[in-house]
């Protein structure tokens, strides 16, 4: 029995309401139905006083193509009506393009341009301690020269840096210390010296949270700085944490345990509280292991809330809230308090440095596109604070955003979705209808892993995408787009985005593979939008020249699938790889290919300048061929 699929909803839960209904031009003239806005060579970025130059491309092609051009901000950048965009000031700016009821928007970051190093001198200490850490600095010539410095040590064994200028002796002996910015560099030599002498008092330094599995070293700091540092360790409560003769504590089970550290060397007694969270999940304990999973990930799962500046009965723009969804925390910079970032929490001493938490968080493009501001609700305060759209993807219903904060969060990791098998448990989590429902959790298994929809993504009125889903059956309704779907050890599988809607359907929700999104995080972090891989072919389906056969492309005996080549652009990839007109692609990655969407939706997958490869295996003169293509 074939069933028609009535609509396909993007799970945004909106205060408005979108109509369906094609609209007939005026006089006649076709009226524009989308529009698309692209920059050149895909930037999102301009330097304060530089121009970048946006291009609007009306569908249908029949409709007028003139539209107005407009900067949310004119503070950070203006746009002319030939779509030059100027930035004015460092920050982001939504500029938008419009005719008629169809508009499109582009969000660029306005930076300050940086000039090269001419000097660079580093400052700071000529020797420390063995066991201290020290920040050396460092002085720029000219005042706004690129502040991108690279740090390093002739010898990691005596001590070592990282890229912050953060400097911790290991033994004593000298090191050469060098500070390179562009084609500028400085080095200095630092002492090492050995301990001596008693100390007045002893300090313990180490992380005050920790999850039950980790290990961290703990580091004795001594009054005056260079006194013997010794000691002798125990804790509390060796069911929540251990610690051995090295100050190496390993976290249990759930619960506090205060380290205690008594120095060797008459320097008194050091404590250190420390909180263990266990997020561990118990898969043999069937009726616990769900709870487990929700009360590790709730706190990681958070509202989006898309405000735009509506135009008010008074003739002034204010912003109000069109539209929520929800999103995950899968990365977190530590910024503290003597300026450093610290990218890994391995590498954080403790959480009483941290002056600032730093949060990455993805969501769906469709929750966060046309916003002129965001917000992110904590439901656990029940707060929204300020958020910033970093990017989102042209292709991939996905979105980075990033938020400050004065606490830590949980980020959440990536699960290897290479295996997934259908009837796998699955939960979803997210704010169905809306932010009093917040950290929403809802079961299912995977109905399928791996799932192909046809999609216009530019609103020509043409399929140019098919991108890849996990089909599943857990609930999602309105306002779960952007939040994560998990596996049962509380890692994300993929991120939430649509579900089929009809009388006839239920339960069919899609997920976007976690693989498809960590491919495409490190490129949006960066405010890039990936630039897809063209191949450069023209071809028919070999399943069509069967159906209707035609003497100029003769299909061989036995060959039931594949793109017959019609033609081969001169200077493409596929020129380059030798393919010829005649050849019949039969796969690509080890997918066959059935429908040009199929080739298509594998070269989606690719983006240019990261070295992805395209296998081919292609039909010629009776034989299959290999041939690889590296982008």
């Amino acid at each position: 029995m074939t069933r028609r699929i009535l609509a396909i909803i993007l799970i945004l839960f909106a205060s408005f309401f979108l109509s369906s209904c094609e609209k007939g031009g005026v006089n006649g003239a076709v009226e524009p139905k989308a529009v698309v806005v692209k920059s050149e060579g895909n930037v999102r970025s301009v330097a304060v006083g530089k121009t970048l130059q946006l291009q609007a491309t009306v569908y249908p092609e029949a409709a007028s193509q003139t539209v107005v051009w407009s900067s949310n901000n004119n503070e950070i950048a203006t746009v002319s009506q030939g779509g030059l965009v100027r930035g004015v000031r460092a920050g982001n700016v939504k500029i938008t393009a419009k005719v008629s009821s169809a508009s499109d928007y582009i969000y660029i970051t306005v930076y300050e341009e940086t000039v090269p190093t001419s000097s660079l001198e580093i400052t700071g200490y000529e020797e420390i301690y063995v066991d201290e850490y020290v920040k050396l600095g460092y002085e720029l010539t000219p005042e706004n020269a690129n502040e991108n410095i690279t740090w390093s040590v002739d010898d990691e064994e005596i001590a070592k840096i990282d890229q912050n200028g953060r400097l911790l002796g290991l033994k004593s002996g000298r090191v050469n210390v060098t500070a390179v910015s562009g084609e500028t560099s400085d080095t200095v030599a630092v002492d090492i010296r050995a301990r001596s002498g008693n100390p007045e008092g002893i300090f313990l330094k180490g992380r005050e949270i920790m999850e039950a599995g980790e290990e961290q070293r703990l580091r004795v700091l001594t009054q005056p700085r260079s006194a013997l540092n010794a000691a002798l360790f125990a804790s509390s409560d060796e069911t929540v944490a251990t610690v051995d003769e090295y100050g190496v504590v390993k976290a249990v089970g759930s619960g506090k345990a205060t380290i205690t550290a008594t120095s060797k060397h008459g320097g008194g007694v050091a404590v250190l509280e420390i909180e263990v969270r266990d997020y561990r999940i118990d898969l043999t304990n069937w009726s616990e292991t769900f709870k487990q999973v929700i009360v590790a990930t709730a706190n990681s799962v958070f509202g989006v809330a898309n405000y735009q500046n509506v135009l008010t009965t008074g003739g002034n723009y204010q912003l109000q809230k069109m539209s929520i969804g929800s999103g995950v925390i899968y990365k977190v910079w530590f910024e503290l308090a003597d300026g450093s970032l610290v990218h890994d929490i391995e590498d954080l001493e403790s959480f009483k440095d941290v002056k600032t938490y730093h949060y990455f968080l993805v969501t769906n493009k469709h929750v966060v596109k046309g916003s002129d501001a965001l917000k992110i609700y904590l439901h656990d305060i029940d707060e929204e604070i300020p958020a910033e759209l970093i990017q989102y993807d042209e292709k991939v219903d996905i979105a980075v955003v990033r938020f400050e904060h004065d606490r830590y969060l949980r980020p959440l990791k990536f699960a290897d979705t290479s295996n997934l098998q259908s009837g796998e448990h699955v939960i979803a989590l997210g704010n169905p209808s809306g932010f009093e429902y917040s950290s929403s959790a809802t079961h299912g298994i995977i109905s399928h892993p791996k799932r192909y929809i046809p999609d216009d993504t530019d609103g020509d009125g043409v399929n140019d995408w098919e991108p890849e889903y996990i089909q599943h059956d857990a609930a999602i309704n309105p306002g779960n787009s952007g939040g994560p779907l998990l596996n049962l050890q509380g890692e994300i599988i993929g991120i939430n985005t649509l579900k089929f809607a009809s009388e006839n359907i239920d339960n069919m929700g899609f997920s976007i593979p976690s693989h498809i999104v960590t491919h495409l995080l490190g490129y949006l972090e960066n405010n890039q939008v990936p630039v897809r891989a063209v191949l450069g072919v023209t071809t028919y389906q070999v399943r069509d020249l069967l159906e209707n056969p035609n003497p100029e492309y003769p299909v061989p005996e036995g060959i039931t699938y594949g793109l017959f080549v019609i033609s081969v652009v001169p200077g493409s990839k596929a020129d380059e790889g030798g393919l010829q007109a005649g050849d019949i692609i039969l796969k690509a990655n080890s997918r066959e290919l059935k429908k040009t969407l199929e080739l298509r939706s594998e070269l989606d997958k690719i983006i240019v300048g990261s070295g992805d490869q395209l296998i081919l295996e292609v039909y010629r003169d009776g034989g299959t061929i290999e041939i690889i293509l590296t982008y």
